[in-house]
């Protein structure tokens, strides 16, 4: 919105345009996109577990993964739930420790994976039970359809654009 039309000239000068992400070049709706459960640990019973701790948080994470379980399991008993800035969250479950969150939840409670979250495009949700590394989930937001045709009449503008986002790496350059 601009206001006065002594704005209106200025914009004709721009020649920067910086941008956020989610919600600007992404619709900000995030879904599930794999579920990575090692078959050692029974799936549905972790998803329940994950689903379970993810309706404590408004994340839109969280709600990505509400959306693609379901309803909560109410027979899932949550105690000492914690939020953990910045990483994600953690509870007890049969007095077992339930980790979701980032793969810098998984350093700082000492869990081992075998896998290298940075290979992974999407946003990565590593879950661990009881101390074991159980599997991933990944969560991506779907790219606009204008947003393309956007950048690239902002480009043929001879205006240069910078896309912030406190997202990882790999999904910043896919979108």
């Amino acid at each position: 919105l601009f206001k006065g039309s002594n704005f209106l000239d200025i914009i004709a000068n721009i020649q920067n345009v910086v941008m956020d992400k989610t919600g600007t070049l992404t619709k900000g709706v995030f879904d599930v996109q794999e579920v990575n459960i090692k078959t050692e640990f029974n799936k549905d019973e972790i998803l329940q577990m994950v689903n379970a701790l993810e309706s404590q948080s408004t994340h839109p994470v969280a709600t990505a993964i509400q959306k693609y379980v379901g309803n909560v399991n109410a027979s899932i008993q949550l105690n000492n739930v914690e939020e953990i800035s910045g990483h994600g969250l953690k509870a007890t479950i049969n007095e077992k420790e339930l980790l979701v969150g980032n793969f810098k939840l998984m350093d700082k409670f000492n869990i081992q994976y075998d896998i290298d979250p940075n290979t992974i495009v999407y946003t990565v949700i590593a879950i661990s039970y009881d101390k074991r590394f159980v599997g991933y989930l990944t969560i991506a937001d779907e790219i606009k359809e204008d947003a393309q045709d956007a950048v690239n009449n902002l480009h043929n503008l001879k205006v240069k654009t910078t896309m912030l986002s406190g997202d990882k790496t790999s999904v910043v350059k896919y979108v």
